[in-house]
């Protein structure tokens, strides 16, 4: 029979009348780690009837090779009892009275009565939750391996279209050089819509490795150790044509920075600045200006590009560093867009340990920022 409820206790009377009714197990164990206590949801779940149970160890309801390790930690919860759930940490069992083991749930607590200590635990079957749990983890390994083949076959396409592209953009690039012949104003137009797809194309290709090495987990980085200065010229070289074109104007403020030495991958990290500076003149309006700055703070350097372009809408924001995200802004002269850039940009970034920060009021420009550790942290 179950021990009686005494109503000079904490209204025990009424506490008894809850616990046998709730759907879960309900045990109550002293210190000496014996169960005093006990609901009718035992027998429903466990096997075992209430009285069986009183007075027997709580290691009663665990397999034998577990129970002594499980004496050792009751000891320490009594000597400093708090409540958890102990699933958070470990896939539980317990002990069937017919032998078989039991997915098992348990809410750990304790109670104080009469200046004594009693632990208490909820314990729930856990079985249809384990078994959606395994199947949700078999879908999950079927979709991994669907999309790490999805970005194998997509690396080898993008490898192997390289070629053939950059073969048309330097024989377009030539023609338009008019070195092995003139050409009229018509052929000229032509060409050139040749050569612009074709850089387009080629960097959509680039995009793509990228994309497919970033997505399945394998970009590696070669670091070197090279001065920053250096390869923000070489960027800025590479970007002055376009932002002439479009009559920007760029005002490059990183003299605090001059000589100072990063160790990083430097073909990833001109991309970085690349896509920065690019993305910066792509969205700018004629006559308008692109303020670039470099500066040191707390063992990081510190690089931003402000413009004065058409700013980022307040809901696109949290999506912008998503893969194929197009926020509602367009670029000012019709430019294309991937739409894998920034994705790009801030996984190489995150690589290097740095992070990438965005500041922009629709209509009002932008400004990306980017800081990276002077230290190599990976050393």
């Amino acid at each position: 029979m179950k021990p009686e409820c005494r109503p000079d206790q904490y209204d025990f009377v009424n506490f008894c009348l809850i616990i046998d009714h709730i759907p879960d197990i309900f045990l109550l164990v002293n210190e000496q780690g014996e169960v005093i206590r006990a609901n009718d949801a035992l027998e429903n779940i466990l096997g075992w009837t209430p009285s069986e149970i009183i007075g027997a160890k709580i290691e009663t309801f665990l397999a034998p090779e577990l129970r002594k390790a499980h004496q050792k930690h009751r000891q320490e919860f009594y000597k400093q009892p708090k409540t958890h759930n102990m699933n958070d940490r470990l896939n539980l069992t317990a002990l069937h009275k017919n032998g078989y083991s039991l997915p098992v749930d348990i809410k750990l607590s304790f109670l104080e009565i009469e200046g004594k200590t009693y632990g208490t635990a909820i314990v729930r079957d856990a079985t249809r939750q384990r078994e959606l749990q395994n199947s949700l983890q078999e879908k999950y390994e079927i979709i991994k391996k669907t999309m790490d083949e999805k970005n194998r076959l997509l690396g080898i396409a993008a490898h192997d279209m390289r070629n053939p592209i950059g073969i048309i953009q330097n024989f377009a690039q030539i023609l338009l050089t008019e070195s092995i012949g003139s050409l009229n104003e018509d052929q000229k137009e032509f060409v050139s819509r040749i050569y612009q797809s074709s850089v387009f194309t080629m960097g959509l290709l680039e995009d793509m490795l990228d994309f497919s090495t970033i997505e399945s987990g394998t970009m590696q980085l070669s670091k070197e150790l090279f001065r920053f200065d250096d390869l923000l010229n070489e960027v800025l070289v590479a970007n002055k044509i376009y932002a002439q074109e479009k009559e920007i104007s760029l005002n490059i403020n990183t003299a605090s920075i001059e000589k100072t030495q990063l160790c990083a991958d430097k073909r990833k990290l001109n991309q970085v600045l690349h896509n920065l500076i690019n993305n910066a003149i792509k969205y700018s309006p004629t006559h308008s200006q692109v303020n670039i700055n470099a500066n040191i703070t707390d063992d990081k350097l510190i690089f931003s590009v402000e413009d004065q372009g058409v700013g980022i809408p307040k809901e696109d924001l949290d999506n912008l560093f998503q893969p194929f995200y197009r926020a509602k802004n367009k670029p000012t002269a019709g430019e294309k867009a991937t739409g894998l850039g920034l994705f790009i940009t801030k996984s190489i970034v995150e690589a290097h340990h740095g992070t990438l920060h965005v500041n922009s009021v629709d209509g009002n420009g932008s400004i990306f920022s980017v800081d990276f550790p002077l230290k190599d942290n990976d050393e």
